[in-house]
């Protein structure tokens, strides 16, 4: 028996040149080939490489990537696409994304710590009110028309709507401490009765 299987493997082995007819065939070590010439040059297959990875060849020659399906793509620059067959960064996803949890990291120097540091300048309400009314949205924040045109980057963004927060606090602490004046002068005026 392992002399038949010894002579089976041997005679895969000695098969025609990959992609130059339709066939099936397992080499005897660890890689699998499809071929069908009418699909076009270089055919398909699995490969199990010396590195222990499982390769699947898209085109025979590597030039399209891997193609799982219909859905799922690995340009040969690295790229994954699922949902495109065009990805333009090494994760591009068509569709929606369900996920526990998205971690985007950003350079500590540009997280916006320094809205409460000594020195800087915060736009006055009356200012940001005249801004939104010329502007339509808040300074910093892009508008719809760029949103829908470029997308929008969730570090980025978070960084920006942090911002804005932090900007709200100090206009809200300074509200509060314009509240506590005035309500201190009511009970003055209140107690001189």
């Amino acid at each position: 028996m392992n002399k038949v299987i010894t002579f089976l493997a041997a005679s895969l082995i000695v098969a025609p040149a990959y992609g130059q007819v339709n066939e099936f065939r397992y080499d005897g070590f660890a890689d699998v080939f499809f071929s069908c010439i009418e699909r076009g040059k270089g055919g398909r297959a699995f490969v199990h490489d010396a590195n222990n990875i499982l390769t699947i060849n898209y085109e025979g020659d590597f030039t399209n990537g891997v193609k799982i399906g219909n859905s799922f793509w690995v340009t040969n620059n690295g790229n994954t696409g699922i949902g495109t067959s065009t990805p333009q960064d090494k994760l591009s996803v068509k569709g929606k994304i369900r996920a526990e949890e998205i971690k985007v990291t950003v350079a500590a120097v540009d997280w916006p710590d320094y809205v409460f540091k000594a020195g800087y300048t915060i736009l006055s309400l009356p200012e940001i009110e005249k801004y939104i009314q010329k502007n339509g949205h808040l300074p910093d924040v892009p508008n719809a028309a760029e949103v829908e045109k470029d997308g929008v980057s969730l570090g980025a963004m978070n960084k920006v709507l942090l911002k804005k927060i932090e900007e709200m606090t100090l206009h809200l602490i300074e509200k509060d401490k314009i509240i506590n004046q005035v309500m201190e002068r009511l009970e003055k005026l209140e107690s001189a009765k």
